[in-house]
């Protein structure tokens, strides 16, 4: 009798056990199902920022609530996202889909996206075959000191449109003809040209 009570006991608490933890997963599930809902809600109250844009993949800032800071990527071929921040994914669609198939808010996050971003989506240039929006573009651009045009608009670079160091110097010739035209001597000559003289002499006249 007593060995029966304790097993009827250890089963009880067995199924109490599972149930506590079965609640407890349902309800971190429910949570993190919640963050995406927040995440909707900042992008309908506009407190999103569209940041850029490579190939499938469209990143938006967050901008409002606790996420803020925190990075959504989408992927718009397989209809996915993931939310991350400091380089470190905290949030996948997957787990969404997995666990509430019928719920229909990445879906929803992702014509949101969309809607809100769609000309910017839509505005891109292709550059070695990679698709990149035009305005990442041009900020990486400047950046680099280069700029958006020629070759590049048709979506390849072209390293000739960028002159080299030495297109930009002056030649020996065209320092001496300055010297001759202006009658001044070597007092109309920048630092570098007397540089560029200098360093010749010392080369002994050699080219």
């Amino acid at each position: 009798m007593i060995i029966v009570v304790f097993i009827f006991g250890f089963m009880a608490g067995f199924i109490v056990s599972k149930i506590i933890d079965q609640i407890i997963i349902s309800k971190k599930n429910e949570l993190i199902r919640q963050v995406f809902y927040d995440i909707l809600t900042s992008l309908e109250t506009g407190g999103c920022t569209f940041e850029s844009r490579v190939n499938d993949h469209v990143m938006i800032r967050i901008g409002t609530g606790i996420y803020t800071g925190h990075l959504m990527t989408i992927n718009l071929m397989e209809r996915g996202l993931s939310i991350s921040k400091n380089n470190k994914v905290l949030y996948i669609s997957d787990f969404v889909k997995m666990n509430f198939p019928k719920d229909t808010i990445i879906e929803d996050i992702i014509k949101q996206v969309e809607y809100r971003f769609g000309k910017k989506i839509n505005d891109t240039v292709e550059v070695n075959g990679i698709k990149i929006d035009r305005d990442f573009l041009d900020k990486t651009l400047k950046e680099t000191g280069q700029s958006m045009g020629g070759d590049l608009m048709g979506g390849m670079y072209d390293e000739k449109l960028v002159p080299s160091e030495v297109d930009i110097l002056p030649s020996v010739d065209d320092i001496l003809d300055k010297i001759l035209l202006n009658g001044g001597g070597v007092d109309c000559l920048t630092e570098e040209e007397r540089e560029i003289l200098d360093n010749r002499s010392e080369d002994g006249g050699k080219n």
